[in-house]
Protein backbone atom coordinates (compact mmCIF):
# COMPACT_ATOMS: atom_id res chain seq x y z
CA UNK A 1 0.00 0.00 0.00
CA UNK A 2 1.48 3.66 -1.26
CA UNK A 3 1.65 6.88 1.42
CA UNK A 4 -1.51 8.39 -0.13
CA UNK A 5 -3.64 5.19 -0.43
CA UNK A 6 -2.73 5.73 3.48
CA UNK A 7 -3.56 9.13 4.39
CA UNK A 8 -6.39 8.33 1.93
CA UNK A 9 -7.39 5.53 4.43
CA UNK A 10 -6.61 7.17 7.87
CA UNK A 11 -8.63 10.65 6.45
CA UNK A 12 -11.28 8.52 5.50
CA UNK A 13 -11.58 6.91 8.95
CA UNK A 14 -11.17 9.72 10.69
CA UNK A 15 -13.85 11.34 8.88
CA UNK A 16 -16.10 8.34 9.83
CA UNK A 17 -14.91 8.76 13.64
CA UNK A 18 -15.95 12.42 13.53
CA UNK A 19 -19.24 11.93 11.58
CA UNK A 20 -20.08 8.82 14.11
CA UNK A 21 -19.05 11.30 17.14
CA UNK A 22 -21.26 14.36 15.94
CA UNK A 23 -24.00 11.84 15.52
CA UNK A 24 -23.62 10.36 19.07
CA UNK A 25 -23.72 14.22 20.31
CA UNK A 26 -26.14 15.43 18.50
CA UNK A 27 -28.57 12.33 19.34
CA UNK A 28 -27.72 11.90 22.72
CA UNK A 29 -30.83 10.88 25.19
CA UNK A 30 -29.61 12.75 28.04
CA UNK A 31 -28.79 15.97 26.52
CA UNK A 32 -32.52 15.34 25.14
CA UNK A 33 -34.03 15.19 28.38
CA UNK A 34 -31.38 17.65 29.82
CA UNK A 35 -33.32 19.54 26.90
CA UNK A 36 -36.65 18.48 28.07
CA UNK A 37 -36.29 19.62 31.35
CA UNK A 38 -35.27 23.07 30.60
CA UNK A 39 -38.27 23.92 28.41
CA UNK A 40 -40.93 22.86 31.09
CA UNK A 41 -39.52 24.46 33.68
CA UNK A 42 -38.78 27.99 31.35
CA UNK A 43 -42.44 26.85 30.24
CA UNK A 44 -43.77 27.14 33.40
CA UNK A 45 -41.71 30.23 34.82
CA UNK A 46 -43.87 31.93 31.65
CA UNK A 47 -47.15 30.73 33.33
CA UNK A 48 -46.06 32.06 36.64
CA UNK A 49 -45.26 35.82 35.20
CA UNK A 50 -48.50 35.26 33.32
CA UNK A 51 -50.58 34.75 36.43
CA UNK A 52 -48.65 37.37 37.99
CA UNK A 53 -49.59 39.89 35.37
CA UNK A 54 -53.04 38.73 35.47
CA UNK A 55 -52.75 39.35 39.43
CA UNK A 56 -50.72 42.62 39.38
CA UNK A 57 -53.07 44.42 37.23
CA UNK A 58 -55.30 45.48 40.28
CA UNK A 59 -51.91 46.86 41.84
CA UNK A 60 -51.46 49.33 38.39
CA UNK A 61 -49.75 52.81 39.16
CA UNK A 62 -52.02 55.62 39.75
CA UNK A 63 -51.85 59.08 38.80
CA UNK A 64 -51.56 61.94 41.53
CA UNK A 65 -54.70 64.50 40.92
CA UNK A 66 -53.04 68.12 41.04
CA UNK A 67 -55.77 70.66 40.99
CA UNK A 68 -54.81 73.26 38.25
CA UNK A 69 -57.67 75.80 39.03
CA UNK A 70 -58.21 75.65 35.08
CA UNK A 71 -61.81 77.48 35.72
CA UNK A 72 -60.08 80.54 37.12
CA UNK A 73 -57.06 80.12 34.62
CA UNK A 74 -59.41 80.13 32.00
CA UNK A 75 -61.44 83.22 33.40
CA UNK A 76 -57.77 85.48 34.05
CA UNK A 77 -56.47 84.36 30.39
CA UNK A 78 -59.89 85.92 28.88
CA UNK A 79 -59.94 89.21 31.34
CA UNK A 80 -56.06 89.70 29.97
CA UNK A 81 -56.35 89.35 26.37
CA UNK A 82 -60.62 89.94 25.74
CA UNK A 83 -60.49 93.34 27.44
CA UNK A 84 -60.47 97.11 26.85
CA UNK A 85 -57.08 97.41 28.56
CA UNK A 86 -55.30 94.46 27.09
CA UNK A 87 -52.43 93.28 29.50
CA UNK A 88 -50.59 91.56 26.46
CA UNK A 89 -50.17 93.51 22.97
CA UNK A 90 -48.00 92.60 19.99
CA UNK A 91 -46.09 95.58 19.98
Amino acid sequence: MSTSQLQNSDSSSSECDLEKLMWEFTNDPLEAEIEAELEAENEAEIEVEAEMDLVGNSHQFHRRYIDRNREDANRRLEADYFCNNLVYTDT
